[in-house]
């Protein structure tokens, strides 16, 4: 992949050593270490005399470099904000939270993985885009999937939805999925028994002892 002052590298090594900045031996800068001292301690390459630089023309991070010379934090942080930007031309208030934990992310690249081909990240635009508010019932109206109980819990943790008991509240938004094109005769059988049976007798339980997430459809 390259030839630095420490020798050729492969792939796997350019990569590594390019995502792990640290401090140089010399200047004490925190750049990207290409090569080594006569003690083996590690080396950035301007030290070295090597004229690679590996500085993010935005931000001036050391590392991560992934386009146009922009790091991958940089590249993150706008596909992020593209990804939550509403039909308004604005991030809304209520993901500003989202917003923040994006930036946080100590793996740019996982990110810009996520966002690029991730089905939660496409139910994240789609929710985007509808610009409705957020809450719990809104989620419970999209088809039951570990997308979306995925975005579901990055929300809550994130303060945008308050918590809740899933592995219960889940229940009957699950089962109105199940019994969508189901005759009216069955789902009238079902429907009770489920409310005010099965999750009364689980409710009972909770409040005694955590329900079990194995359970939870």
């Amino acid at each position: 992949m390259a030839h630095w002052p420490v020798g050729p590298v492969c792939g796997a090594c350019y990569s590594a050593i390019l995502r792990s900045p640290a401090e140089c031996a010399r200047c004490r800068a925190r750049q990207p270490l290409i090569a080594r001292d006569d003690d083996g301690t590690g080396v950035c390459g301007p030290c070295a005399g090597h004229d690679a630089d590996y500085t993010c023309r935005q931000c001036g991070r050391p590392g991560n470099p992934y386009a146009r010379g922009r790091c991958a934090h940089c590249v993150l942080d706008r596909r992020a904000r593209d990804l939550l930007t509403g039909p308004g031309g604005t991030i809304s208030p209520r993901l500003q939270p989202l917003a923040a934990a994006f930036a946080q992310i100590s793996r740019p690249y996982a990110g810009i993985q996520w966002i690029r081909g991730s089905p939660a990240a496409g139910l994240l635009a789609h929710l985007v885009a509808e610009d409705r508010p957020l809450s719990h019932d809104l989620l419970d109206e999209l088809q039951p999937t570990p997308g979306l109980h995925y975005i579901r819990q990055v929300m809550v943790q994130t303060g945008i939805l308050p918590s809740r008991d899933e592995d219960l509240e889940r229940v009957p938004s699950w089962l109105e999925h199940h019994l969508a094109g189901t005759p009216a005769a069955h789902a009238s059988l079902v429907r009770p028994f489920l409310h005010w049976h099965l999750l009364r007798r689980a409710r009972n339980r909770s409040s005694a002892r955590r329900y079990p997430v194995s359970a939870g459809p």
